[in-house]
């Protein structure tokens, strides 16, 4: 009996090993890869004189590949290393347009976030955020003078209600 359960556990031990080693991906622009598959990064770009009389420009970008910890390792391969003297602007900005991911924007959750997170700043110092609020507009409509008089009243003597 106690060889069986010996043998049951191990088995489960082993396919929750096998299990979380074949779930094991690399995420990369909220897609999931699998281990050993690659992706090239965004291009970097090194430049003198661009766009101007003896441009010279270098762009490189690093074939990545997704590693069994779930983490991106650089494959030692390049999947552009390019030497440019004309044309490195435009050559780099098609090459970011091929090579770049862009993420799906949720406006939704966006407002959700800045709104918890306003929330937590006006929760945790309710006097100073509103100053800091009213300072703010007040500076971006140059109207200093007139907000003045709200600043000193909400500044001024806390009163107590009873």
């Amino acid at each position: 009996m106690t060889h069986r359960l010996i043998g049951v556990a191990a088995l489960s031990i082993g396919l929750l090993t096998s299990a979380a080693s074949a779930q094991a991906a690399c995420d990369y622009a909220g897609q999931a890869y699998s281990v050993g598959a690659t992706v090239c990064e965004c291009p970097g770009i090194k430049a003198e004189n661009l766009n101007w009389q003896r441009e010279q420009g270098q762009i490189t970008s690093r074939r990545l590949v997704c590693s069994p910890g779930g983490t991106w390792d650089d494959a030692k391969t390049m999947c552009v290393d390019i030497s440019l003297n004309t044309t490195t602007a435009e050559t780099y900005n098609r090459l970011v347009e091929q090579y770049c991911p862009r993420l799906p924007v949720n406006y939704a959750e966006l407002q959700k976030a800045i709104a918890e997170e306003t929330m937590k700043y006006i929760d945790a110092d309710p006097k100073g955020a509103i100053v800091s609020t009213v300072e703010t507009i007040c500076k971006r409509y140059r109207i200093e003078a007139p907000c003045k008089s709200v600043l000193d009243a909400i500044n001024g003597p806390s009163v107590q209600h009873q």
